[in-house]
């Protein structure tokens, strides 16, 4: 089990596997271009809100909700999902976050259902236990959620009407399923796990002590300023949910607040996702048995939060302007394609590599090795120079300023200079709007270079 990245055949652990796995697959059969790498995000993204339909629905149904109660939950669950700035973003950017959110609540609504499956329960548990497993191997943050959700399975199981040893056994079947096959390929090969995994994740994901709060404050205000009725809502639906009868929605609501709260990397947007779930059953519970001011107030507040998330998008492209106006990559590629023969050996940075793979430069049979350096850490500069030295490019777009003949003089060829490039660009999968990509194209030519 290996990823083939740029013909390297190498062992690739820098993200978990499943979405690789699945885009690898779908780019065999549709062809390797935007659009697929796209449906990548937005596929999931429908599937996600259907599933968060039937969960929603069915922990209403069981917390007490009935009928269209219940039913009124899930659809405010599926607005709130489907329309924030989170879901919106992540749907359209070629990610893996929707597959691995989708993962994450099939999973746990195939959990939920064992309650009604009377002699298959075992089955129903050890596959959503299966399921929860594979989001965490989509992105390593929902793992602490599908961890949460097993563990306050196995630590209160009453609320399936099942005893601890079935919860136990099952949990550790059905990650069994999931988590030993990618152990044993750890094991394999765990100096190559070693280095992408821990030298890369952790020690990017960490960042530094001093700057810790400043850029938790950073991730809180980037995911959340569009949208304070969502929030507002979240945190109203939140202190509403009955805890008590669903210790599974506790384990994951913790697990990903600690994911979100320890790291420096932007993990509220999965907070966010996750917590809709308890919160639109609360909403309902304050709605439907409150006092009548209250009632008034929440679906009042019910109304202004669904309004903020569909007025999202226009808020966004006021903000950074023309948000789905998609400059033309080609700006990029062309350039690239006048000089660099089809099935030519390219280095490219980051993004010249989204760009041509927006513009279908890749499928064209360009071969586009991306990154220019994978760290400043030594073993990791070993291992990218091992792959360079396999993967053998000959045209390199290099940011300028970069001398080829020092960065890659253990090559031993000669370089000269084709042309430069410096323009604004907007691939699709920078939703940040518009960016600019410079790079200066070189050739590489047999002979010996001066030396490293």
């Amino acid at each position: 089990m290996f990823f083939n990245i740029a013909g390297l055949d190498q062992h690739f652990f820098i993200q978990p596997p499943a979405y690789f796995l699945l885009m690898a697959g779908a780019y065999r059969l549709f062809g390797f271009n935007e659009t697929v790498a796209r449906l990548g995000s937005a596929v999931p993204y429908l599937a996600g809100i259907l599933a968060g339909f039937f969960l929603v629905r069915s922990i209403s149904m069981r917390i007490g909700l009935r009928g269209r109660r219940a039913m009124t939950a899930g659809l405010l669950g599926t607005v709130l999902l489907a329309f924030n700035q989170q879901s919106i973003q992540t749907a359209r950017g070629g990610r893996p976050d929707w597959l691995a959110v989708l993962l994450l609540f099939l999973g746990w609504f195939i959990v939920d259902q064992a309650r009604q499956a009377g002699g298959h329960r075992p089955a129903y548990l050890i596959t959503g236990f299966a399921v929860l497993q594979l989001a965490g191997l989509t992105h390593p943050a929902l793992a602490a959620p599908a961890t949460g959700i097993t563990l306050a399975t196995i630590i209160r199981p009453s609320w399936l009407g099942i005893s601890r040893r079935m919860a136990l056994g099952t949990g550790l079947a059905g990650a069994g399923l999931v988590i030993l096959p990618y152990a044993i390929w750890i094991i394999s090969y765990f100096n190559d796990w070693r280095i992408q995994f821990l030298h890369v994740i952790i020690s990017s994901g960490s960042g530094r002590w001093n700057s810790f709060l400043s850029t938790q404050l950073h991730n809180f205000i980037l995911d959340f300023k569009y949208q304070p009725a969502i929030v507002i809502l979240i945190i109203l639906g939140l202190a509403a949910f009955p805890w008590r009868a669903a210790p599974d929605g506790i384990g994951a609501v913790v697990g990903i607040g600690v994911v979100a709260a320890g790291s420096t990397d932007p993990y509220f947007k999965f907070l966010l996702l996750i917590a809709i779930i308890p919160t639109a059953t609360g909403i309902l519970l304050l709605a439907t048995n409150g006092r009548a001011t209250y009632r008034r107030s929440t679906v009042g507040l019910a109304v202004l939060a669904t309004l903020n998330g569909v007025l999202f998008p226009l808020a966004r492209a006021y903000a950074i302007h023309q948000f789905y106006w998609q400059r033309d990559p080609m700006l990029v590629t062309k350039n690239i394609e006048q000089f660099v023969p089809h099935g030519a050996h390219l280095m490219g940075g980051g993004g010249v590599y989204f760009a041509t793979l927006a513009d279908d430069a890749e499928f064209r049979e360009f071969q586009v090795l991306a990154g220019l350096r994978w760290s400043n850490k030594q073993d990791l500069q070993a291992q990218f120079r091992s792959a360079v030295e396999k993967y053998r490019p000959n045209w390199f777009a290099l940011p300028p300023g970069m001398d080829p003949s020092r960065e890659y003089c253990y090559l031993q060829v000669h370089f000269r200079r084709v042309s430069g490039v410096n323009v604004a660009v907007s691939s699709g999968f920078n939703t940040g709007g518009n960016s600019s990509v410079a790079y200066t194209l070189w050739k590489s030519y047999p002979g010996r270079s001066a030396g490293c």
